[in-house]
């Protein structure tokens, strides 16, 4: 009994500690590595034969002062131990008794565990097979050769098996191609190996052949095959990339593209040619205008940690479905992962001019922190109370105005923050294991503080020191699936991406009508602000389907795309100087009788448009007098609504005089219900102020286009594309006291079917050596709100934009030259040219009427625009065999450009009141293009640290045309430098990143030409000035400055952690 006893308490010690070991299996691992020389220091005579494993443990430990922890079910996988020896060390005699078996030991002090081996996982090996040309090879094998297992490549050309660890030659084989074996390829424990490779097909004089490869120089040959062989001209910049700078968001980010510029940091110019003619694609699908009155997309909607890669595409190919002249935009945001990952990252920055400083703003809502409106910016239902001999009680409706929007605060800014947190989970999945079902979702957040300073010299404001107070909330999401056979793909692919944004323009300063001895004084005599709170949500949603029919490919998606922009009670309020007996000098907000915008008054402005798109096509290579060919077929089509609706009120004094004492409260006071009169306060709504403008359009296209391979090294890619187009102005409502836009509403026709050929001609003169050439004819057509005639404000311009129903399609015909080398994994050499005609080119104009400036678009009569672009990418490792100079790598690239525009100008006839065409012998640049554009930098990525230093130039840019070429304004030339270091820990899964953003904190200024042109005695017409000897375009000390603006230096700080 007391044997049982002893034999039972020893058990529950026994399983007591084998638990405690269990819950604390992470330290024992950190205690136990180098276990086997830790028992070397036990060195025994052992004498046994065909012992049970039972006593020969407790021998050990009769001898020593260790335990042994195990369980009896473990003991029985043991076999007897048959040893005889001096001086035995103890961890030999446990290897050669748990040899052969499933169990092996760790050290914990004195404890030594006997427990079961893990499973050892197995590892991924995954990619690509393409062919010579970087296309992919779908239905290629891939097969180990040591363990036979095979898989076939899905309709992408992509592959992936689960191997065991191990060193394995692989084999790629492929029907009329050369088969190939990878030597050494390398597969570890529960980690994913790349492969992608490139296949050269079989000559006529090759029935088999077997090529052998390794691994590391079959790697480096298929990234080659896929960055040098698409069909079309582009550069791009990958997520890494981007990482590597202090970029938030898309619109940042682009600048670095080799031939693209932008301006705000999220319009963007290609090859000096402006935004309009530009577009943009979020994973394949076009996206609709962002702005209210321009046709561009708002690249700072797209926050840059959401981002695979941004591809602009220059040349144009049959199958891409959307109109450009400059370039196309290609964001591809993250897709489904090869294996699952988790990441967290968080960040803060700190502006030098906005930290810590003075901050103005009207009342914040609760929840603008997180995107949303609280309701304080809520805008009544308004009807018509002047005009219209209606019977509206204006009073009534004045006091439906309950909050006080106009007031500002001041605060002090804190500093800048951001999060994300992406996941990606990847599953096998079917009965061999061959399918693959995977996801990825991501969430965003950022909220950033600026304050851009700027001072201003356009009417009525003049001497004018300002200050744009922005507060930005940016949310993003994203979630992706997708399910994949060899044979067939599923993806559904969806992203949000929301923006609070709150501008308050504030300028300081005279009014045109102030005498040179009131501006003398110093003192400013007015005090303008212009609050703008906006709310923009993006949602897209895209279903996709790639097939593999024997050797037909047949692709398919459907997306839709929805854009909100509601602008919330956006509020104009001037205040004036006054000299006032009681309390002195002060700025009081000025009133008038006279309806007008300002000096008071509140709008609000919803823009909703629908996107519906469609695309079907398939491709089938087959041969062609024994060329070896590709024919694609498709057909696209969208169908696109938008209305956009607008009310306002304007706040003006009756014919009474206010109560006394009532100049002396502040305007949120005097605002307050109970004060409004139709006596002497009241909102005031005019016929104008309440408008709609609904549209509709839809496009059928259908292309064909063939991919021939001429010979081993010529490639042609051709097509042509015929279009379907209609515009339909449902209500186009003019939202403007005078119309100064268009003398008629009614809509210009246009051809409603337009031929769009293309091609496309590579020359591969070595395997790392491109020649190019490629032609292509696109058309930009009037987007909605450029034929709109609603009319907003502008603050930095400082007046109305207007839409115009009579602009026209540009027909633009493109000729490209190219020359690209890429000497190594990541590197690249080009240099090339380009030539563009334009007819009809829409351009940015100004016009002058009786109560200021008026912004709107005009087409001229034709334009060229031709340039040349070199690019470099290269690492240092050719100075010196040292890895650091592997590591190492220097960019650069460069655009000059050049534009004439044969124009025809538009002048305001006051007797007939109409606008007139005055034809124009000057001949000057596009709207919007740059002389040049200059991107460098030097970056050094190492195991544990990195840096990146980028600069950046544009040259200066014709920022609008008028009248008259010494009116016209240019953007001055801006150069810009940021710095970031990074480091990595914890075995690279922790990555910290310090940015330093526009380190010269450059100012940007606009400014014309007034004192550099002269009109000819023989001339009276505006375009006919010309430039005085010794002046040019670029800027003189004598020139105007019209406006400039300083944005600060921005230091932040990102940890990222990848579980």
């Amino acid at each position: 009994m007391c044997k049982f006893y002893l034999l039972k308490n020893q058990l529950f010690k026994m399983r007591l500690m084998l638990l405690i070991a269990l819950l604390f299996a992470i330290p024992l691992k950190a205690q136990t590595k180098g276990m086997g020389k830790e028992l070397e220091r036990y060195q025994l005579n052992l004498r046994f034969k065909a012992a049970n494993p039972g006593l020969v443990f407790r021998t050990i430990e009769s001898l020593t002062d260790l335990r042994f922890v195990y369980f009896d079910k473990d003991l029985a996988k043991i076999g007897p131990l048959t040893l005889s020896g001096n001086a035995v060390k103890l961890n030999r005699v446990l290897d050669q008794m748990l040899s052969g078996t499933s169990l092996t030991y760790r050290v914990n002090g004195l404890n030594v565990l006997i427990e079961p081996l893990k499973a050892e996982k197995n590892g991924k090996l995954t990619g690509k097979v393409v062919d010579d040309k970087g296309e992919t090879l779908p239905g290629a094998t891939i097969k180990i050769v040591e363990s036979g297992e095979a898989a076939l490549t899905n309709t992408e050309g992509v592959y992936s098996i689960d191997v065991k660890p191990g060193l394995y030659t692989v084999q790629i084989s492929y029907v009329s191609f050369q088969t190939k074996r990878i030597t050494g390829v390398a597969i570890l424990q529960d980690k994913v190996t790349p492969l992608t490779v490139a296949l050269l097909p079989l000559n006529n004089k090759l029935s088999e052949v077997t090529i052998v490869s390794d691994y590391k120089k079959e790697s480096v040959s298929g990234l080659y095959a896929r960055q040098k062989n698409s069909p079309s001209i582009s550069n791009g910049i990958s997520a890494e990339q981007i990482a590597a700078t202090p970029d938030r968001n898309v619109g940042e980010s682009l600048k670095r593209i080799s031939g693209v510029s932008t301006f705000d940091n999220k319009y963007i110019v290609v090859r000096g040619i402006s935004e309009r003619y530009n577009a943009a694609m979020i994973d394949g699908t076009p996206m609709p205008s962002t702005d209210v009155s321009r046709r561009n997309f708002s690249f700072d909607l797209v926050p840059s940690n959401l981002i695979d890669n941004v591809v602009v595409v220059k040349t144009v190919t049959p199958d891409l479905n959307t109109g450009f002249g400059g370039g196309l935009v290609q964001i591809n945001l993250k897709d489904v992962p090869e294996q699952s990952f988790m990441t967290f990252a968080a960040g803060s920055s700190y502006n030098d001019q906005t930290t810590g400083k003075d901050f103005y703003a009207t009342q914040r809502g609760k929840y603008d922190y997180l995107g949303f409106d609280d309701g304080r910016r809520d805008f009544p239902a308004l009807q018509v109370t002047y005009g219209l001999n209606n019977k509206v009680d204006a009073v009534a409706q004045s006091k439906l105005f309950t909050q006080d929007n106009f007031t500002t605060y001041r605060n002090t800014a804190p500093p800048s923050q951001n999060y994300l947190f992406t996941i990606g989970q990847a599953f096998r999945v079917g009965k061999d294991k061959q399918d693959k079902l995977g996801l990825i979702g991501s969430l965003s957040y950022r909220n950033t503080i600026s304050n851009t300073e700027f001072t201003t010299e356009r009417n009525p404001i003049i001497h004018g020191v300002g200050n744009k107070y922005d507060f930005n909330t940016t949310l993003g999401g994203l979630l992706n699936l997708a399910f994949q056979t060899p044979k067939h793909q599923f993806t559904l692919k969806n992203s949000y991406n929301r923006i609070l944004d709150n501008s308050l323009y504030q300028t300081i300063g005279f009014t045109d009508d102030n005498d040179a001895t009131t501006i003398a004084k110093g003192i400013p005599t007015t005090i303008r602000q212009f609050n703008t709170p906006e709310i923009l949500q993006l949602l897209q949603n895209k279903i996709t389907g790639q097939h593999l029919f024997n050797k037909l490919q047949v692709n398919w998606d459907f997306a839709r795309v929805y854009i909100n922009r509601d602008q919330k009670d956006v509020t104009r309020r001037d205040q004036a100087l006054v000299q006032d007996l009681v309390v002195g000098t002060i700025y009081r907000s000025a009133f008038s009788n006279n309806p007008s915008d300002f000096p008071l008054s509140r709008y609000r402005y919803t823009n909703k448009e629908t996107d519906y798109v469609w695309n079907l096509s398939g491709s089938l290579p087959f041969k062609l007098y024994h060329i070896p060919s590709v024919a694609k077929m498709g057909y696209f089509g969208s169908k696109k609504t938008m209305d956009f609706n607008w009310s306002g009120a304007q706040l003006i004094t009756g014919a009474n005089a206010f109560p006394g004492g009532f100049e002396y409260l502040s305007l949120a006071d005097q605002i307050k219900p109970e004060n409004f009169d139709n006596g002497y306060l009241v909102y005031r709504v005019a016929p104008y102020q309440l408008g709609r403008y609904n549209a509709k359009s839809n496009i059928h296209a259908g292309y064909a286009m063939l991919d021939n391979r001429l010979m081993d090294k010529l490639r042609l890619v051709w097509g042509v594309r015929a279009e379907y187009f209609d515009l339909q102005n449902l209500r186009n409502d003019r939202s403007a006291q005078e119309d100064y836009s268009t003398p008629s509403a009614v809509d210009t026709l246009d051809k409603k079917i337009r031929f769009l050929p293309s091609a496309n001609l590579t020359y591969s003169l070595t395997s790392k050596i491109n020649l190019r050439a490629a032609y292509s004819r696109s058309v930009i057509r009037p987007e909605f709100n450029e034929k709109s005639q609603f009319s907003r404000y502008d603050a930095f311009l400082n007046g109305e934009f207007t839409g115009s129903a009579k602009v026209k399609t540009t027909v633009i015909d493109s000729y490209d030259l190219r020359a690209e080398w890429f000497p190594g994994l990541g590197e690249v050499i080009s240099i090339g040219g380009y030539y563009k005609y334009f007819d009809k080119p829409l351009e940015f104009v100004q016009r002058v009427n009786g109560t200021g400036y008026y912004y709107t678009y005009q087409n001229s009569v034709s334009a060229k625009n031709y340039g040349l672009e070199a690019e470099v990418r290269k690492n240092l490792s050719f100075i010196a065999p040292a890895q650091w100079l592997n590591n190492l790598v220097a960019y650069a690239n460069i655009t000059l450009i050049k534009s004439e525009v044969n124009t025809a100008y538009t002048d305001y006839d006051p007797q007939q009141k109409v606008f007139v065409d005055v034809a124009s012998n000057v001949k000057r640049p596009l709207q919007g293009q740059s002389p040049y554009l200059l991107n460098g930098g030097l970056q050094y990525d190492g195991k544990y640290f990195g840096f990146n230093v980028v600069y950046n130039s544009t040259g200066r840019r014709l920022y609008f045309i008028t009248t008259a070429p010494k009116d016209d304004n240019y953007e001055t030339s801006r150069d810009q430098i940021d710095l970031q270091l990074n480091t990595f820990l914890i075995k690279r899964r922790l990555s910290i990143r310090l940015n330093a953003a526009n380190l010269f904190n450059k100012q940007s200024f606009i400014y014309d030409n007034q004192a550099s042109y002269t009109q000819p005695a023989n001339s009276t017409a505006p375009r006919d000035f010309v430039l005085k000897d010794g002046h040019t375009d670029n800027y003189d000390p004598d020139d105007t400055i019209r406006f400039t603006q300083h944005y600060g230096r921005t230091y932040s700080i990102t940890a990222t952690y990848n579980f």
